[in-house]
C-alpha cells in the first residue's frame, strides 16, 4: 500500500511541476504591465504561491514533527533541515515575487533586485550584453552597473523586441546570437 501511496504522490508533484513550468513559460509571452509609458516586467505570481506552499509545508513538517513523541536526535536534525529548506526558500520566492521589477520606457532602463537596491541605464549606455550559464538571465552590463532579467519574467519577450529597437544592430545580433547558443543548451526554459 506504501508504494502505491509514494507511487502516486510523485506523479502528483511531477505533473504539478509540469503544470507550474508550462503556465510560466506561457506568460513570458504575454504582454507586461504599462504604467505611464513605462512597460513593467514583474516575476509570475505563479513563484508567490510557489513560496507560500513551500512555507506551508515547511511549517507542517515542524508542527507535525513537534507533536510527534517518538522523537530521536537524528529525526530532530534531519527534520529541522528539511523544514528550513522548505521554509527560507518558500520565503526567498516570496520576496523575489514581491520585491523585483524591471522598468523600461524609451529612455532607458530601471532595474530593482531582491534586495531593493535600485539601478538605473540608458539604452545608450548598454555596452555588452550576456547570458548566465546556470540561470540564463540576460544580463546588460555598463562597467560596474549590471542589470539581470530573467527569461520566465512576464513580458520578456516584449524587452527582447524594444531591446532591438534601441541597442546598435551589431550589438543585438551578438545578443541574439548568444540567446541561440543558450537556447539550445537550455531548451526547457525557452520552449
Amino acid at each position: 500500500m506504501d508504494l502505491n501511496l509514494n507511487l502516486l504522490v510523485g506523479t502528483l508533484t511531477g505533473l504539478t511541476i509540469i503544470f507550474f513550468l508550462s503556465r510560466v513559460a506561457n506568460e513570458r509571452n504575454q504582454k507586461p504591465e504599462k504604467l505611464g509609458g513605462e512597460t513593467i516586467l514583474k516575476p509570475s505570481r505563479l513563484f508567490y504561491y510557489l513560496g507560500v506552499l513551500s512555507i506551508i509545508i515547511g511549517a507542517s513538517m515542524w508542527l507535525f514533527f513537534i507533536s510527534d513523541t517518538n522523537r530521536t536526535n537524528q529525526a530532530i536534525i534531519v527534520i529541522s533541515l528539511i523544514s528550513a529548506f522548505f521554509l527560507l526558500s518558500g520565503t526567498y520566492l516570496c520576496a523575489y515575487v514581491i520585491r523585483y521589477f524591471v522598468k523600461y520606457s524609451e529612455k532607458g532602463i530601471v532595474y530593482r533586485g531582491l534586495f531593493g537596491k535600485t539601478k538605473e541605464m540608458d539604452w545608450s549606455d548598454v555596452k555588452k550584453i550576456t547570458f548566465s550559464d546556470i540561470s540564463t538571465y540576460l544580463k546588460l552590463k555598463n562597467g560596474p552597473i549590471v542589470i539581470n532579467i530573467y527569461p520566465m519574467t512576464k513580458g520578456f519577450d516584449s524587452f527582447i523586441n524594444k531591446l532591438k529597437e534601441k541597442i546598435s544592430p551589431q550589438l543585438y545580433q551578438e545578443a541574439l546570437d548568444k540567446m541561440e547558443k543558450m537556447m539550445k543548451k537550455r531548451p526547457e526554459i525557452w520552449s
